[in-house]
C-alpha cells in the first residue's frame, strides 16, 4: 500500500536482523549464495526469455485468438466460465500473470464487453484466470524451485497437485459466476467499439505450446530421448522453433530471447535473492531455529502455517517465487 520496493524490504530486513546477531557480513554472504543457484536461474529467466519471443513473434496473439474464435459460440450462461478457462490455458504457456493479461485483455476484453459483460468484471474474469494455472506447466518458476528443495521432479510435483488446481479452478469460475448475475454484471452493458479483425494461422498458434509438449513427452516417458532435455533447453527449441515458423530474423529472435533473460533475472530472481538476504538474517539471529523447533514440537501448527506462511509471504514479497 505504501509502494514500498519488496526487494529493499527483503534485503534491509536481512542486514538489519544480521547486524542485531553482530554478522552483517552474513547478509551479504547469503546475497552470494542465492546467486550462485545457477539451476533455478537457468529455468525462471529462460521460461520469461521465451515468453518475451512469444510476445515479440506475436504467436501468442495467434494462440489467444484461436481459443477466443470458440468463446463467442459459447453462449450467455458459458461466457464467462469458458473466457476464465482460456485465460487460464494460455498462463500455462505465458508464466508471466501480468503477460498473459497483456496477450489475454486485448481479445477477450472486446469479446466480453460486447457480448455486454460490464468492463470491471470483464477485468475480473482476466484475473481470475490467473490464479494457479501455471501450476500445471512443469516448468514453472515455483514447481522448478519447489522440486529443488524437495529432490523430486517438477512433473513429481505437478502431479502432487493436480486434482488440487482443477478443484480451485472449478470454484474460482463458480464463485465468479455467481458474482457476475449476482451483480447483474454478466449482460446489460453496451459496448460500440468493435475488435479488429484477425486472421489465425493454427502453426503459430499451436508454436508456443512445443516446449510444454517436449518438457512432458520427456518427464512421462513417452519419448525417453527426450528426457535428457532441461526446461531452459526445451525454452531455447521454443524459440527456435517460433523463429522457423514466423520467419523472423534469428538476430531479432535472440535479443528478444536475452531481454526476456534479463527481465526474468531483475523482476522474479531479483526477489528470490533478496529474499535469501531475509532468510540469512533469520538465520544468523536465530529466529529461524527457534521457529523450526517450535514447529518440529507442534507437528499439526507446522501444516496450518506451512500454508498460510508462505501467503503472508507472498502478500509482503508481491512475488510467489520469492516467498
Amino acid at each position: 500500500m505504501k509502494r514500498y520496493e519488496p526487494r529493499m524490504v527483503l534485503f534491509l530486513s536481512g542486514l538489519i536482523l544480521c547486524t542485531i546477531a553482530w554478522a552483517p557480513i552474513e547478509a551479504f554472504l547469503g546475497f552470494s549464495k542465492a546467486i550462485k543457484a545457477a539451476p533455478v536461474i537457468e529455468t525462471i529467466a529462460g521460461s520469461m526469455a521465451f515468453a518475451y519471443v512469444m510476445q515479440y513473434t506475436k504467436c501468442d496473439a495467434h494462440l489467444v485468438h484461436l481459443l477466443s474464435s470458440g468463446l463467442t459460440k459459447l453462449g450467455p450462461k458459458l461466457l464467462i466460465p469458458g473466457a476464465i478457462f482460456i485465460t487460464a490455458f494460455v498462463h500455462m504457456s505465458v508464466p508471466s500473470a501480468a503477460g498473459c493479461v497483456a496477450s489475454v485483455g486485448p481479445v477477450l476484453i472486446p469479446i466480453l464487453k460486447g457480448a455486454g459483460v460490464h468492463p470491471v468484471m470483464a477485468a475480473t474474469i482476466l484475473f481470475a484466470g490467473t490464479f494457479g494455472a501455471t501450476m500445471l506447466h512443469p516448468g514453472f518458476h515455483q514447481n522448478v524451485i519447489i522440486s529443488e528443495a524437495t529432490h523430486r521432479t517438477p512433473v513429481d510435483i505437478v502431479g502432487n497437485h493436480f486434482y488440487i488446481v482443477l478443484i480451485v479452478g472449478a470454484v474460482v469460475i463458480v464463485g465468479v459466476t455467481l458474482v457476475a448475475y449476482y451483480l447483474k454484471e454478466q449482460s446489460g452493458y453496451v459496448d460500440e467499439s468493435m475488435k479488429e479483425e484477425f486472421q489465425v494461422d493454427i502453426l503459430k498458434a499451436l508454436s508456443p505450446l512445443v516446449p510444454l509438449l517436449l518438457i512432458l513427452l520427456g518427464s512421462m516417458n513417452i519419448i525417453p530421448a527426450l528426457k535428457v532435455l532441461k526446461i531452459a533447453y526445451a525454452m531455447i527449441i521454443g524459440a527456435m522453433v517460433l523463429c522457423v515458423v514466423t520467419r523472423t530474423g534469428p538476430g531479432e529472435i535472440t535479443k528478444a530471447f536475452f531481454k526476456g533473460f534479463g527481465e526474468g533475472f531483475q523482476s522474479i530472481y531479483g526477489i528470490i535473492i533478496c529474499s535469501g538476504v531475509f532468510v540469512a538474517g533469520l538465520t544468523t539471529c536465530g529466529l529461524l531455529k527457534v521457529m523450526i523447533d517450535f514447529m518440529k514440537t507442534n507437528p499439526d501448527l507446522a501444516r496450518l502455517t506451512g500454508s498460510f506462511g508462505p501467503f503472508v509471504l507472498d502478500v509482503i514479497c508481491g512475488s510467489g517465487d520469492g516467498a
